[in-house]
């Protein structure tokens, strides 16, 4: 996440939310209406064309909140035929709601994590913090009991790594442009 911190204007404030915005509350409320809440992280990819690290910009629609992960490619195939949206997270709507009630303008930009194609093994929101880095004593313990699990969760880690990384070098034209 630092990489994403350093993508940003250094007047900014930066906070980490955690899954489903669960530390969103730390945040406390913008000092007057107007700011821009920017969400940028990773998502899952819902449109099987999509390849990792694409980054997807939100302006209505592209980008569906779940409650929880979407982890098979069944579900992420369902999930897109019912919803059209491109990719799906755990926080959008979360914080679309509390920058609306800050009168904040919101901005909505996720990289692809996980493709259409890929299954997310449920598990691994355990082994990262709410900042994504590893807790490196419950990989391990997860990586000896899960042995068969260990090759797709290195792909989905460098998928991820990809995606964070390309996030970062775009997010600051995003953002540029998005304030025009």
């Amino acid at each position: 996440m630092d990489l994403l911190r350093n993508a940003v204007p250094a007047a900014a404030r930066t906070h980490v939310i955690g899954p489903c915005a669960r530390h969103l509350h730390a945040v406390g409320k913008l000092p007057e209406p107007g700011w821009l809440v920017v969400l940028a992280g990773l998502a899952g990819g819902l449109e099987p064309k999509l390849k990792s690290a694409a980054v997807v910009v939100d302006d209505g629609g592209k980008i569906f909140t779940a409650p929880g992960i979407i982890a098979s490619p069944a579900q992420k195939a369902e999930l897109f035929a019912r919803t059209g949206a491109l990719a799906v997270d755990m926080e959008g709507d979360t914080v679309r709601a509390w920058a609306d009630s800050m009168q904040a303008k919101f901005l909505h930009v996720r990289a692809i994590g996980d493709t259409a194609d890929q299954t997310l093994d449920a598990n691994m929101l355990r082994l990262v913090t709410p900042a994504g880095n590893t807790r490196w004593a419950a990989a391990a313990a997860y990586a000896i009991s899960h042995p068969l699990r260990i090759g797709p969760m290195m792909q989905i880690g460098n998928s991820s790594n990809r995606a964070l990384t390309t996030l970062a070098y775009a997010l600051p034209t995003i953002i540029a442009a998005y304030t025009r």
